[in-house]
């Protein structure tokens, strides 16, 4: 019964290492007026771009 319970403490302790490396993998855009964020993952360079500079449209939105 030991074993078994240890390999399931095992599988729970993997499945939240594997979380929290999936956590960091995440980019973040913050805007500094506000403070919302826009996290997203596995986007292309271009994609990434598109959302900077839909972030700067936004923080300009508090500017003007």
């Amino acid at each position: 019964m030991t074993t078994v319970l240890n390999i399931l403490a095992a599988l729970v302790l993997a499945a939240s290492l594997w979380q929290l490396i999936g956590y960091y993998r995440w980019r973040r855009l913050e805007c500094t007026e506000c403070g919302m964020t826009m996290r997203f993952r596995c986007v292309s360079r271009a994609e990434e771009q598109t959302l900077a500079a839909r972030m700067q449209q936004h923080v300009d939105t508090h500017r003007s």
